[in-house]
């Protein structure tokens, strides 16, 4: 299941996230994080030297839009690890000098997801965003309206069709892929009481995904972690983010794809990281049908998992060294391991062999 897009059609009902409360809290984590992506208009009324006075720090022979010569895509230039139009006080220059409506539709749109689906359009939080964890019941929720106006200007969105791949040998009717999604739902949505039961619940997810239909797994059983750490680290040049993504990677990549390693709850503990946010994260996920990102449904659901480890790995080594609250330094590892495994060197590493293998040693994890 490569990922399929389609208009937007704003004739289907709209259907929320339980949960998907959000108020932007100007962290610019979208702006260092992401390449925008632009339409040929908004490259032209952005690509303008009117802009230039306003810019912070941006040399004057930077282009302000650039374009991918292979696939002729427009994209905001960015200046080491940010957008051009980011300003020195961590806000959009568009948005100050021109209204909200100016910004690119990518831009306007985050962190909304949407997902179209034969029951309707599925809109959740993209939980790559750095600032979920601060997000509660005080803050809005999600607008109906208000995402129906701004898809209904977008080229294509992500859709699950009438039949949905869950693995390379097995197709459902939507419906049976929602009971099977609910069923994964049910296992990871629970807050855990506490981090042995984190691990527990790891461990049921993974043990219900070994009863799909799938490959023979590898012998090593850390083969996944493996070939995702030697997929980041190509030879060829990368655009600023993948290599800022990838670097940020890198330790827990390492960690995880020794052999002898094992996921130590304690270390999550001792550094004080908030229990309910996984449960947060993965409502968002399989509610908003996430997995249309994914070649499969299992390998959008073993990416999830993959992430959950990843994430807590990096906030339990980050938090002892001081500089960020237990909680936003689990959000921001989370959020960079998911978008890790959506990234040409996640989607490598994710061969169902080392899904199996994966899972394998997931369902048997002894919580420590």
């Amino acid at each position: 299941m490569s990922t399929v897009r389609t208009a937007f059609d704003p004739a289907q009902p709209i259907r929320v996230a339980p949960g998907g409360h959000h108020a932007c809290r100007l962290c610019a984590g979208g702006c260092r994080s992401y390449d925008v992506l632009l339409t040929e208009r908004e490259a032209r009324r952005l690509d303008s030297a009117w802009w230039r006075p306003l810019l912070h720090n941006v040399p004057e022979d930077a282009p302000l839009v650039t374009t991918d010569p292979a696939t002729q895509q427009y994209t905001l230039n960015r200046v080491e690890d940010r957008c051009v139009f980011l300003d020195a006080d961590n806000l959009c220059i568009i948005h100050k000098a021109a209204g909200s409506d100016a910004k690119p539709l990518a831009c306007q749109i985050f962190p909304l997801h949407a997902v179209q689906t034969p029951a309707g359009l599925n809109i959740s939080l993209n939980v790559s965003c750095r600032r979920l964890v601060e997000m509660d019941v005080a803050d809005p929720l999600l607008d109906p309206d208000e995402a129906r106006r701004l898809l209904v200007q977008t080229q294509a969105i992500a859709v699950l069709g009438e039949m949905v791949t869950i693995t390379p040998t097995l197709d459902l009717p939507y419906a049976d892929y929602g009971t099977l999604r609910d069923q994964v739902a049910a296992i990871l949505t629970v807050p855990a009481a506490d981090w042995q039961q984190t691990g527990q619940q790891w461990q049921a997810a993974a043990t219900l995904l070994l009863t799909l239909e799938g490959a023979e797994s590898p012998a090593d059983s850390r083969t996944l972690f493996r070939a995702a750490a030697q997929s980041a680290q190509p030879g060829v040049p990368l655009r600023s983010t993948l290599t800022a993504l990838y670097r940020r990677s890198v330790p827990w990549l390492t960690v995880l794809s020794d052999p002898a390693a094992a996921l130590n709850f304690r270390a999550a503990q001792a550094a004080g990281l908030p229990l309910t946010f996984f449960a947060s994260i993965a409502g968002q996920w399989l509610a908003g049908d996430q997995i249309a990102l994914h070649r499969t449904a299992r390998s959008g659901w073993v990416a999830l998992l993959a992430a959950f480890v990843g994430g807590m790995q990096q906030a339990s080594r980050i938090v002892p060294e001081g500089g960020q609250s237990a909680a936003i330094a689990l959000n921001e590892a989370t959020a960079s391991a998911v978008d890790f495994w959506l990234s040409p060197a996640g989607q490598i590493a994710l061969t169902e062999p080392n899904q199996q293998a994966f899972l394998h040693e997931l369902a048997a994890l002894t919580a420590r």
